[in-house]
C-alpha cells in the first residue's frame, strides 16, 4: 500500500479513539469505528466526521469488535456485532 497526503508533519503519534471535543495535530493518529486515520493539517476537531478528506487520510482499514449488538447504540463503519450467534459489519 502506497500512502499519499498532503503533510507537512514527519512525526505520527497514536492518540488513541477519536472523539468529537479534542483538538487534534498533524502527524496524530486516531481510530474511527475500526479504522484508523491521520491528522493532515489544522488543529481542529474532526467536527462532523474523520472521513473529510481535507483534513484525515485513512492509513488503515481494520475492524472494531463491539461485542454483543445493544438497539440504540450509534456504530461507526467497521464495528463488529454480535446477533443471534452470527456477526455483522
Amino acid at each position: 500500500m502506497v500512502l499519499h497526503c498532503r503533510c507537512s508533519w514527519a512525526r505520527l503519534v497514536l492518540v488513541g479513539i477519536w472523539t468529537n471535543n479534542s483538538q487534534y495535530r498533524p502527524g496524530d493518529v486516531v481510530q474511527y469505528g475500526g479504522d484508523r486515520y491521520v491528522v493532515n493539517e489544522g488543529r481542529r476537531p474532526l467536527g462532523i466526521r474523520c472521513t473529510i478528506a481535507s483534513d484525515y487520510t485513512k492509513i488503515l482499514e481494520g475492524y472494531n469488535f463491539r461485542g454483543s449488538w445493544v438497539d440504540g447504540v450509534e456504530y461507526l463503519p467497521n464495528d463488529i456485532v454480535k446477533q443471534g450467534g452470527h456477526l455483522y459489519r
